[in-house]
C-alpha cells in the first residue's frame, strides 16, 4: 500500500533512475525536506495546544476567538468570520469577523457561498471544505483559497467558520485539514456544552425565581391566615360570650314564662268557671245588653287561656319536660273528632270540611300531641279563609315508612317573603281577614317543635290570593 506524500520524501526523476544528483538538486531536497519536518512539527504543536484548549472552561465568545486563533496557527489566516446557527429560525448568523473592520466585505463573501452552495455541500461533508475566494481574491491580493469548517455534533448544527487563507487549495494537505476539523468539533461540542449550561443555568434561576416567588406568597399567605385565626379565635370568645348570655336570657325568659302563664291559668279558669255558673243561674234574668257582655267576657277569657297554653306548652317543649306516649293511632277517627270540635267555628265562616283520609291508615305518635297539631293547622285553615264555600281538606300520602299529612286551604295565602319565617316564635302573617283575632304566634312553631320531636319534619306550599297547603310527616311504625 502506497504511503501519503507527506509521510516521505519524494526522489526526483533523476535519483530514480540511478543518476547522480546535482548540488541543486540536493539543496532543493533538503529545503523540501526541512518543510516537510516544519509542518509536522507545526501540526504536533497545534495538537497539544488543541487538547489543551478541550480542556478549559470558556465562555463562547472566548471560545470562537480560541478556534481562530488556532486555525491562524496551522494556516496563515488573512481574514475570518464566524456564522453561528439560530435556535429558533435554524438560519446562519453573521456573529464576528477578523479583522472588524471588513465586516461588509465579509458578509457580502459568506452569503455568495451560501448561494453557491458551499455552506450546504460542507455540512453534507460535515469537514473542512476548501473552496474559491470568490470577490476577496481581487481586494485581498494575499488570499489565495477559503476553507469552511463546519461547527457540528451529533446532536445538531451550530455554525460555520469561514477561513480566507494565504494557501492555494494545492498546498493546504489532507492531515491539516483533519486537525483543523477535529478543532472545529472541540469547539462544537464546547459550545453546545455551554448551551446547555447555560440552559441549566436560566433553567436554575426560573426555579429559584419561581421558588422565591412561592415562598414569599406561602409566607403572606401564612401570616393572613394567622391573622384570620387571631380574628376568628376572638369572634369565637365573643361569640361564645354572647351565646352564654343568650343561654342565660333564654333561660329566664322561659322560666319567666312558665311562672307567669301557670300564675295566669289559675285565675282564669276561675274566671271562666264563674261565667259558666253565672250563665247557668242567671243567664235568664240578665238583660240582652248584659247577655253580651257576658258572651265577651266569655270568649275573651278563653282566647286568653288558650294564649297562656300556648306560653307554656312553648316553655315545656324548649325545656324538654313534655313527655311523649307514642302507640299506633287511627289518623282518620281524629281529624273527625277535631272537625266535631271546630264545627262551630267552620259553620260561622260558610267553610266545608273535608276528610279524605282513609279509615285503615294509622301513625305512630302520641295522639294528644297529633291532635294539638291537627288542631292548630285546622283552625288556621278555617281562621284564614277568604271566601264564602271555602272548603278545608285533610289528605295523607302513605309512603314506606312514613305518611304525609297535609291540611289545605282556598285561603288568603302566604306572602313569599314570609313563608321562610312562618314555623318561628312570635310570627304573624300580616294579610288575615279582617276581623280575624290574632294570638301569640307560638301556633306553628309549636306544631314544628311537635313534629320534630316525632322524628318528622314539617313545611308549607302557598300561593298568595290562592291558599295555603301545610303538610307534615310522620313514622308509620315505632321501629
Amino acid at each position: 500500500m502506497a504511503q501519503p506524500s507527506h509521510n516521505r520524501i519524494q526522489l526526483s526523476p533523476d535519483l530514480a533512475a540511478g543518476v547522480q544528483p546535482s548540488q541543486t538538486q540536493l539543496r532543493r531536497l533538503l529545503v523540501e525536506s526541512q518543510q516537510l519536518l516544519d509542518s509536522l512539527d507545526r501540526i504536533e504543536s497545534l495538537w497539544v495546544r488543541l487538547q489543551k484548549q478541550s480542556n478549559q472552561q470558556l465562555p463562547p465568545t472566548d471560545l470562537l476567538a480560541a478556534l481562530l486563533g488556532e486555525a491562524d496557527h496551522l494556516f496563515p489566516v488573512v481574514l475570518s468570520a464566524v456564522y453561528l446557527v439560530d435556535s429558533e429560525t435554524q438560519e446562519f448568523l453573521f456573529e464576528r469577523c477578523i479583522p472588524a473592520a471588513l465586516r461588509d466585505d465579509l458578509f457580502e463573501e459568506g452569503q455568495r457561498h451560501m448561494a453557491g452552495g458551499d455552506f450546504a455541500r460542507t455540512l453534507r461533508r460535515n469537514r473542512p471544505t476548501v473552496c474559491d475566494s470568490i470577490s476577496l481574491s481581487r481586494e485581498y491580493t494575499r488570499v489565495r483559497s477559503v476553507i469552511l469548517v463546519p461547527l457540528t455534533t451529533l446532536q445538531a448544527v451550530h455554525g460555520m467558520v469561514l477561513l480566507a487563507v494565504e494557501r492555494s487549495e494545492k498546498d493546504i494537505t489532507p492531515p491539516e485539514l483533519k486537525l483543523l476539523s477535529n478543532l472545529a468539533v472541540q469547539t462544537a461540542l464546547a459550545l453546545e456544552s455551554e448551551q446547555h449550561a447555560h440552559a441549566l443555568r436560566e433553567q436554575q434561576v426560573r426555579i429559584e425565581r419561581e421558588v422565591q416567588q412561592r415562598t414569599t406568597e406561602l409566607e403572606q399567605a401564612n401570616l393572613a391566615a394567622q391573622n384570620l385565626n387571631q380574628e376568628l379565635e376572638t369572634k369565637l370568645a365573643q361569640l361564645q360570650r354572647l351565646n352564654g348570655n343568650l343561654t342565660m336570657v333564654n333561660r329566664v325568659r322561659d322560666g319567666l314564662l312558665a311562672t307567669a302563664s301557670h300564675e295566669l291559668r289559675t285565675p282564669l279558669s276561675a274566671i271562666l268557671s264563674s261565667l259558666d255558673i253565672i250563665r247557668e243561674e242567671w243567664n235568664d234574668r240578665l238583660p240582652a245588653q248584659g247577655q253580651h257582655l257576658l258572651e265577651i267576657c266569655e270568649r275573651n277569657s278563653t282566647l286568653l287561656l288558650s294564649l297562656v297554653s300556648d306560653l307554656l306548652d312553648m316553655a315545656a317543649l324548649r325545656s324538654g319536660r313534655v313527655q311523649f306516649n307514642r302507640q299506633k293511632v287511627p289518623l282518620s277517627p281524629l281529624v273527625q273528632q277535631i272537625f266535631s270540635t271546630v264545627f262551630p267555628l267552620a259553620r260561622g265562616k260558610d267553610v266545608k270540611l273535608l276528610n279524605t283520609v282513609l279509615p285503615q291508615v294509622e301513625v305512630y305518635a302520641d295522639a294528644q300531641r297529633l291532635q294539638q297539631v291537627l288542631l292548630n293547622l285546622i283552625g288556621n285553615a278555617i281562621k284564614f279563609s277568604k271566601k264564602e264555600s271555602a272548603s278545608v281538606r285533610v289528605s295523607v300520602e302513605q309512603e314506606a315508612q312514613r305518611v304525609i299529612v297535609s291540611v289545605a286551604d282556598d285561603g288568603v295565602g302566604i306572602p313569599q317573603d314570609e313563608v321562610e319565617h312562618i314555623f318561628e316564635p312570635f310570627v304573624q302573617v300580616d294579610n288575615a281577614p279582617h276581623g280575624s283575632t290574632k294570638g301569640t304566634g307560638l301556633g306553628l312553631a309549636i306544631c314544628q317543635s311537635m313534629v320534630e320531636q316525632h322524628g318528622g319534619a314539617i313545611w308549607v306550599e302557598s300561593v298568595e290570593g290562592v291558599g295555603s297547603r301545610f303538610s307534615f310527616s310522620l313514622p308509620c311504625s315505632g321501629s
